[in-house]
């Protein structure tokens, strides 16, 4: 059968397995605990609560229970549950057997649903066409992802950083919000399935509960009362929307000077991507923003309500507390950055519970964060002790402050005047912000008008939902504008989370806005001319950044192949060589072979500076030393130790020829000398390491007599070499390197 074919059929499986994981916890906890009165809910909703909930138990339960338990009776746990799930659900059948039929919208929302996991697993797959492998441009960053689900499947937790092993000593943990890729495990330990297409599965199910959360935010934080799911079908069309990030693409696509970016929102360095966007790229946050809201929604009373009660049972202000806690702390391990800005929302939320003296509604919302800090105690713990590489989780920064004085700088835009370079500055940076927010700026515009003044001139009273909802809002705009991150010194990942969120909330108030602008189709030209700017303009914003949408859609799929056919412009900034899909599938190939004689704990490595690094480490399933300019050490170990590994590959690859810029610090250039069999004996000996991958585009490929062209390489193609280290112990007897 076609590779290719094999995959899909391999990460069709894992999401079916995903569902073993991601079903019985959730329905579980809110049947049997009668969450939001559960039992009495259409099994519609009980199902929309089951994936929601089910994302952050099945994160926490899995890495809490990795820690005691060996990985087979992690997987035991599992089942019990959804046999427990199984013997529920046919106990209920009778009762969900006389509910009400299921309605056309529910019909269309389940198509949906259908669509987006076809479209996922369709872009996120490998094509294989002839002696060519085409990749999506998520390879930029599933280069780390996927080696991190590969050390979940195989070590222990906390997993081992598989990016950075700079000593004899086993590689140190990983430094990162791990909880993703420890659930993602489960159904990779069941199905064998190649790391890559358990990530894609996962990203379906990211998918699911993004569908799920919606809905219920909309009856449960919005006070949706009628046509609910008419409405929940409405948010389809701006969850796609980009901002206005069409304009500057077209710029680049028209100048001859410019080169395209493999994604259209990565003009931008401090971006906020999109909600699809980030589905495809990073579904671990998604994860991380369905935890956040699961907790929220837990924690308001009913969608009408506007105050609490006066009293909470003990049973009922526990079970609250603790499943709330248990979904706060998932979020911590899972997307901290998003669990950070729920911090401030709770502070901010506080403020209003204790200025309205709701004070057992403040109990509970304390109470869960006690609980939040007990569950996730052994991974703060391990953040606190982090990695030398780390310079501080945040600071106060203006949004985009450090990208317009590069931009200004690289453009050479020079104003004398301090004033007038300030407001320039300013002008630069609203105008950005505008960009990103599009057509969503009109609905928080909306918002504000139609909702907030009213609500703080007294003349409307929010539901608890309706303000837990601004206290979000306020606190990702505030981290949105003014926190920036500085963990991996990797840009604002903090502000980028933020506006992750501030899109999410966004696109949850849009309903009312569209139907607004529907609705004068008809007498938009009776209307007065003043009254016809805001319109025009919010449908312009609304069609470029449907188009931007659908255009960055398609591009994730067809970029690299595009290029690679000569059909576009060489891309800016990453990728920087010719016929890639034969050197992707080269590199793959090399790598599948080394896994068939190496044994699980062999440390491999390739060029760290290597043009085509993310494919290098993606298809890596083994250690590697050091996989990036900084040793991998952002996501676990010490920075210190990098410097002379770095130095060491550095040389045995000939990179030393030019001067290059790492991490800040510039690596001067040497003098070229051949780099002898001897020199690559004793890096594999220095670093331990059992096989070494050199690609043609490494500058040893090509110089005379050196240990690249010396050496008897245990694989070779046109463009990849595999050779095995002096001492290294392969699986096969027959899998030798005649030296």
């Amino acid at each position: 059968m076609h590779s290719t074919l094999i995959e899909l059929a391999q990460n069709v499986l894992c999401t079916v397995a995903f569902a073993i994981f991601l079903l019985p916890p959730g329905y579980l906890a809110a049947r049997l605990l009668n969450l939001k009165n559960m039992r009495e809910k259409s099994g519609e909703e009980q199902l929309l609560w089951s994936v929601a909930l089910s994302i952050p138990l099945a994160l926490l339960l899995s890495e809490l229970l990795g820690r005691i338990m060996p990985p087979i009776g992690v997987l035991a746990f599992f089942f019990v549950l959804a046999l427990a799930a199984v013997v529920l659900l046919l106990f209920d059948s009778r009762r969900l057997q006389h509910t009400a039929g299921i309605s056309r919208q529910t019909y269309l929302a389940g198509a949906a649903a259908l669509l987006l996991s076809a479209y996922l697993l369709l872009t996120l797959i490998d094509v294989q066409v002839g002696n060519r492998l085409f990749v999506p441009t998520v390879l930029t960053d599933w280069g780390v992802r996927i080696p991190l689900v590969e050390t979940a499947i195989r070590g222990p937790i906390p997993p081992l950083n598989p990016l950075s092993a700079l000593t004899s000593a086993p590689a140190s943990p990983l430094r990162y919000y791990y909880f993703w890729y420890v659930l993602c495990a489960l159904p990779g330990r069941l199905t064998h399935a190649d790391p890559g297409g358990v990530l894609t599965a996962s990203a379906v199910w990211a998918g699911f509960a993004l569908f799920a959360i919606f809905f219920l935010a909309l009856k449960y934080f919005v006070g949706v009362r009628e046509q609910l799911r008419s409405r929940c079908l409405m948010l389809f069309l701006p969850m796609i929307l980009l901002g206005l990030d069409i304009l500057p693409t077209i710029a680049i696509y028209l100048n001859r000077a410019s080169n395209p970016y493999l994604d259209i929102e990565w003009w931008h360095a401090d971006r906020t991507p999109a909600l699809l966007t980030a589905l495809v790229y990073a579904p671990h946050h998604i994860g991380g923003l369905v935890c956040c809201f699961m907790a929220y929604l837990i924690l308001v009373a009913e969608p009408r309500q506007t105050q609490p009660p006066t009293s909470w049972s003990l049973s009922q202000a526990a079970s609250c507390a603790l499943i709330a806690g248990a979904c706060f702390a998932a979020c911590v391990g899972d997307s901290t950055f998003i669990a950070f800005i729920f911090v401030i929302a709770s502070l901010l939320w506080s403020v209003d519970l204790i200025r309205s003296r709701q004070f057992p509604q403040l109990g509970v919302l304390a109470a869960s964060g006690i609980f939040a800090w007990l569950f996730s105690r052994p991974f703060l713990h391990e953040l606190k002790s982090g990695s030398s590489a780390a310079h501080g989780f945040a600071g106060f920064a203006w949004r985009s402050g450090a990208y317009t004085q590069e931009t200004f700088e690289r453009h050479r835009i020079l104003i004398a005047h301090p004033l007038a370079a300030f407001f320039a500055r300013q002008t630069f940076i609203l105008t950005l912000d505008i960009s990103e927010l599009g057509f969503l700026l009109f609905i928080a515009a909306f918002q504000i008008r139609r909702q907030l003044l009213p609500a703080l001139r007294g003349r409307i009273t929010l539901t608890l939902g309706q303000r837990a909802l601004w206290a979000i809002f306020f606190a990702a705009s505030i981290s949105w504008l003014f926190i920036s991150s500085s963990v991996t010194s990797a840009g604002n990942d903090l502000g980028s989370h933020a506006g992750l969120l501030l899109r999410f909330i966004l696109v949850l108030w849009s309903p009312p806005y569209l139907l607004e602008l529907w609705a004068l189709r008809h007498s938009f030209f009776q209307l007065p001319l003043r009254r016809q700017l805001a319109p025009a303009l919010a449908t312009t914003c609304l069609v470029l950044g449907l188009a931007g949408g659908l255009f960055d859609a398609v591009l994730h799929r067809v970029s690299i192949p595009l290029f690679d056919a000569g059909l576009m412009k060489r891309p800016a900034g990453t990728l920087l060589s010719d016929h890639l899909g034969e050197r992707f599938l080269a590199i793959r190939s090399a790598w599948r072979e080394l896994d068939k004689v190496l044994p699980p704990d062999a440390r491999v490595q390739f060029n760290t500076f290597a043009a085509l690094q993310p494919a290098l480490s993606r298809y890596s399933n083994r250690q590697l030393v050091a996989s990036d300019g900084g040793c991998g050490t952002a996501f676990g170990g010490d920075y210190n130790l990098c410097p002379p590994v770095r130095a060491r590959l550095r040389h045995l690859f000939d990179e030393e020829k030019t001067s290059i810029i790492v991490d800040g610090v510039t690596l001067d250039a040497l003098p070229e000398t051949t780099i002898t069999v001897a020199d690559f004996d004793r890096t594999c000996h220095d670093l331990s390491l059992s096989a070494v991958l050199v690609e043609s585009t490494d500058p040893v490929w090509n110089q005379p007599g050196s240990w690249a062209n010396t050496l008897q390489p245990a694989f070779t193609s046109p463009t990849v070499r595999a050779f095995l280290c002096p001492g290294a112990n392969p699986l096969a007897a027959s899998f030798t390197a005649a030296r």
